[in-house]
């Protein structure tokens, strides 16, 4: 059925409650019943006739029952949307009240009356005399001026009378708001008894109400933190508690059992008793910690104990039956708790922190301790750990850091690679090395590392090429790693070098044939590594040493008889040369000889100690080009005449008859100055270049009958030794015949050479 109760059906009396109600059924069916207030629990059945219908109501039976609760719960909820209503007009009138409070017009300065005198005033002045008509009407603008501002006093007090208007509409509604929220308290009061007799399975007659005497300064505690006390021990017991504040008394109201449970709850609070002890502040810090559940622990062993710790002031807070404060403080008393300390350098404090804390944090959990990091201000920027907790577990922390330090300590282990390997990872702007060293990461971590999984880094691997290895030595491949690491990173780089090595084929060829194989500008290398993919090849000049790397031992063999064809193809001879002459076979005097050792097909270069010309052909053309070279050497040996600066005009003093001249038409030699080196050099077979040197040398120096006397002449005597136009010198080698006088072009040395006897007696014509 559809049950419509109207408020203004329901009349009280002072002993029942009498509830119309109203159903849309048929005639037949009961049409109002009358039931009795849940105060007394029987059922009154009244006969009543209906004002509309005028029929009789039959006998309710005892499952016509009237809940209480549903019906309050009803009234409540029509309570709160009222009080909604309420508000949300209050809301609305202070929003228009503050409206009215902005657009409140502005009150001139001067009072209602003042402005009413002072246009009192100005009709006077106008009207009691005569007066120009342009000053009468200035008088008229002033008194419309005034009357304007006596206008806007008119709407101010208009404006004020709808503020207090709106004032008294709003504590109107205020005073409704009130009556309604007192109405909800009252029914909301009665609702708590229905619905506390209800949880506890009782009637409202079965609540009984305890008291509980409470010192005021006590009261505070036993509510708690927004009552949270009183709501945690209702909750628990199922009761309901109201405190009395001005007279200490504690009200509880519950079922017989339920209402002593929460009086025994109550004592425990109004007859605890408050007691502190000072701790040392290491137990401070781990009892508070995460990773310890100490506190926890004593805390579950004495539930009926208010427990605090005071870490600023290193003291535990208890608060309980002083026979359970004593026991809690037994059990912090038994708690012994140790600290220790170790030094942190460098790295080492980020691998035992690790990412985010996770490695301290899984030493703290694993042993139960405190773990602190704390910078020393010293100059070496190191770092304190103290590890706190209870004696063995802050051991056993200690030696679990140590172990992890020195798994995770910087190591270096070096090998030694092949040349075209470092080339090889070194290619591309190293991306080979980068693609090993990650492969090598990767490996590590796969492998379980303990390092690779818990370090910050992650326990990783480097990969470097020594930069100091001595010339001609073999690459030093470095690796760095932290020690859990390196052996499982060195055993899996020596695979790889092994692996690398094992695909190297060697040849040992001439060293001079190593150009050949190189070829123009590396051009034949070149086109042996294109043989096959990642192909290479090194050829050393100095060792002789053709080295060939490739995967696939087809690609070797086939490099490898290219390099064999041309060994072949470039026998070697050698043919001796001095140093001075290597650049007449290789400059304009040796084009000739040049040009037919290639006509011959065979090759020549001068060997790096350049003490021999090196042959490259058949053993037929080598024979043909070793003749034709030693044939030109023979007749090209270089001897060189060091000439002091003040001997350098007289080699080609004569002209045709200079000693130059002298000494290549008598020995058919070639003789020429070298000024840079102030040398005379003589070119020519052995023998003939030996005998004009000699003849050099004594015409410089002297000896075999040959003298050379040099003197300083004075400044101002110079140009009469020389002459006009040097007719003195002239004269002088006429008279001397076979002797030759000069004169220093930047100094005044005289240097006479000829015959022994001759030379003394031109020197004494000169003096």
């Amino acid at each position: 059925h559809n049950l419509n109760l109207k408020q203004n059906e329901i009349t009280d009396s002072a002993s029942t409650h009498r509830c119309y109600l109203r159903y849309h059924t048929p005639r037949t069916s009961p049409l109002f019943a009358s039931i009795e207030s849940s105060t007394s629990p029987r059922y009154l059945a009244t006969m009543n006739s209906s004002p509309d219908l005028g029929i009789g109501l039959p006998t309710p039976t005892p499952t016509d029952t009237f809940d209480l609760g549903n019906k309050l719960t009803q009234r409540l909820q029509d309570h709160i949307a009222d009080r909604a209503r309420t508000q949300h007009r209050i809301d609305l009138a202070t929003t228009q009240l503050q409206n009215l409070f902005k657009s409140a017009p502005k009150r001139p300065r001067d009072s209602k009356i003042a402005l009413r005198e002072k246009v009192r005033k100005l009709e006077r002045d106008r009207t009691s005399r005569s007066l120009p008509l342009s000053q009468e009407k200035a008088l008229i603008r002033q008194i419309d001026g005034v009357q304007k501002q006596i206008r806007m006093h008119d709407d101010v007090e208009r404006h004020q009378e709808l503020i207090r208007r709106k004032k008294a509409e709003i504590e109107s509604v205020k005073d409704a708001l009130r009556t309604t929220n007192a109405n909800i308290s009252e029914i909301e009061e009665a609702l708590s008894k229905v619905e506390l007799a209800k949880r506890l399975g009782c009637s409202v007659s079965d609540l009984i109400n305890r008291e509980v005497d409470c010192p005021v300064e006590k009261l505070g505690r036993v509510i708690g933190k927004h009552g949270a006390t009183i709501k945690a021990i209702e909750e628990k017991v199922g009761v309901h508690i109201d405190v009395d504040k001005i007279h200490g008394k504690i009200h509880v109201r519950g079922n017989e059992s339920a209402a002593e449970e929460a009086v025994k709850e109550l004592e425990n609070l109004t007859l605890a008793v408050d007691e502190e002890i000072e701790v040392s502040a290491e137990l401070i810090t781990y009892l508070l910690s995460q990773h310890s559940d100490i506190l926890s622990k004593i805390k579950d062993d004495n539930p009926d104990v208010f427990i605090n710790v005071l870490a600023k002031i290193t003291r535990i807070h208890m608060r309980g039956h002083p026979a359970k404060v004593s026991k809690a403080k037994s059990d912090f008393h038994s708690v012994q708790v140790v600290s220790k300390t170790r030094t942190l350098t460098g790295r080492e404090v980020a691998i035992v922190v690790g990412k985010t804390g996770s490695t301290i944090n899984s030493i703290s959990d694993k042993h139960s301790v405190v773990i602190e990091v704390s910078r020393d201000h010293s100059e070496d920027d190191s770092s304190t750990l103290r590890i706190i907790g209870q004696s063995a577990s802050v051991d056993s922390a200690i030696a679990e850091v140590d172990t992890l330090l020195h798994q995770n300590e910087d190591v270096e282990e070096v090998l030694l690679v092949d040349p075209m390997m470092k080339n090889q990872l070194l290619n591309n702007s190293g991306a080979g090395i980068k693609e090993f060293q990650n492969s090598l990461y990767n490996a590590v971590l796969d492998s379980g590392s303990e390092a690779a999984s818990g370090v910050a880094g992650g326990g990783g691997v480097f990969l470097v090429f020594d930069r100091n290895t001595a010339k001609g030595a073999p690459p030093a491949l470095v690796i760095k790693s932290v020690r859990a690491n390196m052996e499982r990173a060195k055993n899996l780089v020596s695979k790889k070098i092994d692996e690398f090595n094992s695909n190297i084929t060697t040849i040992d060829v001439p060293a001079e044939v190593i150009p050949a194989i190189i070829g123009k500008g590396g051009a034949k290398i070149n086109s042996f590594r294109s043989e096959g993919a990642g192909a290479e090849v090194e050829a050393d000049s100095t060792t002789g040493k053709v080295k060939i790397y490739s995967h696939d031992a087809a690609t070797r063999e086939t490099i490898k008889s290219a390099v064999e064809q041309i060994v072949a193809e470039n026998h070697i001879g050698h043919v001796s040369i001095e140093k001075t002459t290597i650049g007449l076979v290789l400059g304009e005097p040796g084009k000739e000889v040049r040009e037919k050792v290639a006509q011959i097909g065979c090759n020549f270069n001068v060997s790096d100690d350049d003490s021999k010309l090196v042959l490259k052909g058949t053993d037929e053309q080598i024979a043909q080009a070793s003749e034709l070279l030693k044939a030109f050497i023979a007749v090209n040996h270089i001897a060189e005449v060091d000439i002091e600066p003040e001997d350098e005009p007289i080699l080609f003093s004569g002209g045709s008859n200079s000693i130059l001249s002298k000494v290549e038409s008598d020995h058919g030699v070639k003789a020429n100055f070298r000024k840079g080196k102030n040398v005379v050099q003589v070119r020519g077979e052995l023998e003939k270049i030996n005998a004009a040197t000699a003849e050099i040398e004594r015409f410089l120096k002297g000896g075999d009958g040959m003298e050379v006397c040099k003197f300083n002449v004075p400044d101002g005597a110079i140009g009469s030794v020389i002459g006009k136009g040097g007719s003195n010198i002239s004269k002088l080698e006429e008279d001397f015949e076979g002797v030759r006088v000069n004169v220093g072009r930047d100094s005044n040395v005289i240097s006479i050479r000829g015959p022994e006897d001759l030379v003394k007696q031109c020197r004494s014509r000169l003096v």
